[in-house]
């Protein structure tokens, strides 16, 4: 689980919200040094306990990730309208292209978590991981 939202969180800040932030002038590199340590280290963390450990991905798990990733957003959208300010400036819900871009994320989660399931297959065939007892 904290791989799979930690993929989905570090590919979303970097892409959709790090070039929305404030940066001071001159003070870009500072602000992507410290913003790494909460943006980067923990997924390239992850991503090493999940390459060295037989950590794997279960299809039927998928629908209870969907259905927290939907309730967030639902989350994010009420306390948008409620307060006026958006959580995520990019996902201000005031213009066709914000609702799009809250909207794709629900398919683009559904990606990573496909991914990483196939990935999981993948590595678990090529390191010969398999158990005869396990459905993955």
């Amino acid at each position: 689980m904290a791989l799979l939202w930690e993929v989905i969180i570090t590919l979303v800040y970097w892409t959709i919200l790090w070039p929305f932030e404030n940066h001071p002038p001159g003070k870009k590199f500072e602000q992507f040094c410290r913003t790494s340590i909460e943006h980067l280290l923990p997924v390239i963390y992850l991503i090493v306990d999940y390459i060295f450990n037989r950590i794997y991905f279960e299809w039927h798990q998928i629908w209870v990730h969907m259905a927290v990733f939907v309730c967030y957003g639902a989350v994010n959208i009420t306390v948008t309208f409620r307060s006026g300010v958006p959580v995520y400036p990019p996902m201000s819900y005031d213009s066709f292209l914000s609702w799009c871009i809250a909207l794709s994320l629900i398919p683009f989660a559904f990606g990573v978590y496909a991914g990483l399931f196939y990935l999981t297959r993948w590595k678990f065939k090529k390191l010969k991981m398999e158990t005869n007892n396990q459905d993955y």
